[in-house]
């Protein structure tokens, strides 16, 4: 009996002891075991993918504006003026500057000038000095160094009534200029000089009747735009006629400063052109140069044996007032102006303006003076009856 009762008692315990949770016995040494064995998952090792390195574009580095850093103006026989947004100073202001001159005249007049220009240029174009039938000389004292120099110059008497020549420092820097017709104006430069006395000297030569001039502005001296050479060409000359394909230029140079976004560019989307290819001054936003240094430039290598007076062709295409004109120069020459009309399709224009080419190498320029202007081939001639059509004569040989 006793058997029996001890024997339920340890079974009743087991029953309690494995349903009923386990107190904590102080006194009893444990160690602590989880309730269940954890096999934690493996840790993924990650491989990390190369670093993609984006190489970034190159960016542009600004090109410095031709001339530099403006230092004078002056309004010759006029007020102070703000020109291309410089400040100019008045005429009697220079004279107590360090600013004299061997001129002996002054001329004041109320033209409307062509190109159009605005109320101070307009009003410093109508103030000049002048010599009577005589070279001058005009001197400002400066700090020695490397110059830029302008000159303003317009027509109030005749048309073609006057050439001159430019020396700066004794060197000759442009030759025959000043000629152009009545109440139009050219501005001319940049004449580069290096002042090593402390004074500019600039001469104007009479050749023809009163050399005279409006305004000048100095600017420190400042690098250029360098060139892109296209195709080594340098065309030939043959009885007085000179033909070039406008995309086989010998070299070109973008625009600068404020017409850093401009270039000509190589085109085929007008049908008709000869060779299928021109030239077009892009983008195509509205932007106007007038005749500035600044603005994009073709050049084409020339090689004269016949010298003379040379016409200018080219053939072009022109949809608006927008982008119907370009500016033409001869070596370092002045640009001229020249608005040759809309045409569409391709069109020969005649330029008014002539140039008188020595024999030797020149460069014949074709600058902006409106984007969205296309020029398809252009000619040179001696032959003041001469008018191409269609495409215009086989191109030109090269050296």
């Amino acid at each position: 009996m006793i058997k029996k009762f001890i024997f339920l008692i340890n079974i009743v315990s087991l029953i309690l002891l494995s349903g009923c949770p386990r107190f904590y016995n102080p006194w009893e040494e444990t160690t602590f075991k989880p309730d269940s064995e954890y096999t934690p998952d493996p840790i993924e090792t990650l491989t990390p993918h190369p670093t993609e390195i984006t190489t970034p574009e190159p960016t542009a580095v600004p090109t410095a504006v031709p001339g530099g850093s403006f230092v004078k103006g002056i309004n010759l026989y006029g007020d102070a003026v703000t020109i291309e947004g410089n400040a100019w100073i008045s005429y009697s202001d220079a004279l107590s500057s360090g600013f004299s001159t061997t001129l002996d005249s002054t001329y004041s007049s109320s033209i409307t000038w062509s190109p159009p220009a605005d109320t101070d240029t307009s009003a410093m174009l109508n103030k000049t000095i002048y010599m009577n039938q005589a070279s001058f000389i005009m001197t400002q004292t400066i700090d020695n160094g490397n110059y830029d120099v302008y000159f303003w110059i317009g027509e109030n008497y005749n048309d073609n009534a006057r050439s001159l020549d430019i020396e700066l420092e004794g060197n000759t820097v442009a030759t025959g200029i000043g000629t152009m017709l009545l109440n139009t104006w050219v501005k001319y430069g940049p004449y580069n000089v290096t002042v090593s006395d402390g004074a500019l000297n600039m001469e104007f030569v009479r050749i023809t009747l009163d050399p005279h001039c409006a305004g000048l502005a100095i600017f420190t001296s400042g690098p250029t735009a360098d060139p892109t050479p296209g195709p080594t060409v340098e065309f030939i000359e043959t009885g007085g006629l000179i033909v070039m394909e406008a995309e086989n230029y010998s070299q070109k140079a973008d625009g600068t400063g404020t017409y850093s976004s401009y270039s000509w560019t190589l085109n085929n989307a007008e049908a008709g052109a000869s060779g299928s290819e021109y030239m077009e001054v892009t983008p195509d936003d509205g932007g106007y140069a007038n005749a500035s240094p600044d603005s994009p430039v073709l050049e084409y290598d020339i090689n004269i044996s016949t010298s003379g007076t040379y016409y200018v062709w080219v053939r072009r295409i022109a949809t608006a007032g927008g982008n119907d004109s370009c500016c033409t120069a001869l070596n370092s020459g002045p640009q001229y102006e020249w608005a040759y009309g809309n045409a569409s399709p391709w069109e020969w224009a005649n330029s008014p303006q002539t140039y008188d080419i020595n024999t030797g190498t020149q460069t014949f320029k074709i600058y902006m003076r409106e984007d969205g202007a296309k020029i398809d081939k252009i000619i040179l001639t001696t032959d003041s009856g001469y008018t191409p059509s269609g495409t215009g004569p086989a191109e030109s040989g090269t050296l």
